[in-house]
């Protein structure tokens, strides 16, 4: 999902495909949730589901058939492993379909595995490469400096924070900064406890601990009033449950 948008963002700074306009569409909110008639044609659900967005952006139908007509649209679809099995198959064909229908625009399917990635006709498999030390460094810097008020800050405790990575103690650490969830999940206990946990058990602990008290209301979400009323160790236990 970030690299995908990422990729959208260089498309509009004009620094990848700036020939094209890009549309970003996570599968498992759109595709999987419009159910495919006997009416309806094997594409018109993903067709109908680009109208929709361009509509939405400012663009006409007739403006969106030109786009995919001169292979100018750039389609990102997200989450295909997200995908309910029961729907998988009609997803695909639609992809299929409309990728055939319209060979010149390029489409990017993310997946989480390559493995779970059928086979798609045209479609090239590629993996994301892990983080290299330059790149852990510059998530760090750009992180704190998002969420530190001032930029002195930032700088220190990014400092702090590669200096403790570094100690002997904390190596098995490592292999969890190669992925960025993994990575801002450190960042976020670090900046919590200005140390590590020894034990990865600890640090999960951590995580959740930050996550089931802060993870609402960063993006803005509300929930009833019994969950709002839930103490830690009651949603932990029923965490565990599930």
């Amino acid at each position: 999902t970030t690299f995908l948008k990422h990729v959208a963002n260089q498309c509009i700074e004009g620094q990848f495909r700036p020939d094209c306009v890009p549309l970003f569409i996570q599968l498992r909110h759109t595709l999987s949730t419009q159910p495919l008639t006997k009416a309806e044609g094997s594409s018109s659900r993903l067709l109908g589901m680009l109208s929709t967005l361009a509509t939405g952006a400012g663009l006409t139908d007739p403006q969106l058939q030109n786009l995919l007509s001169q292979g100018q649209l750039l389609l990102l679809l997200d989450g295909l492993d997200e995908v309910p099995t029961a729907q998988l198959s009609g997803v695909l064909q639609d992809i299929q379909n409309l990728t055939q229908t319209y060979p010149d625009n390029p489409c990017l399917i993310t997946c989480r595995l390559s493995n779970q990635l059928p086979y798609l006709p045209g479609i090239a498999g590629a993996e994301v490469d892990d983080f290299s030390r330059e790149q852990v460094q510059t998530f760090v810097e750009r992180w704190f400096q998002a969420n530190l008020p001032k930029s002195t800050m930032a700088r220190d405790q990014t400092q702090n924070f590669l200096d403790a990575l570094d100690r002997e103690e904390h190596q098995p650490l490592k292999e969890l900064v190669a992925t960025p969830i993994l990575l801002s999940l450190l960042c976020s206990v670090f900046l919590g406890r200005s140390d590590f946990p020894k034990q990865r058990t600890k640090l999960y602990q951590a995580g959740l601990d930050i996550l089931l008290q802060r993870w609402d209301a960063a993006r803005g979400i509300q929930r009833d009033d019994r969950y709002r009323q839930l103490l830690m160790a009651e949603k932990l236990k029923l965490l565990g449950t599930i």
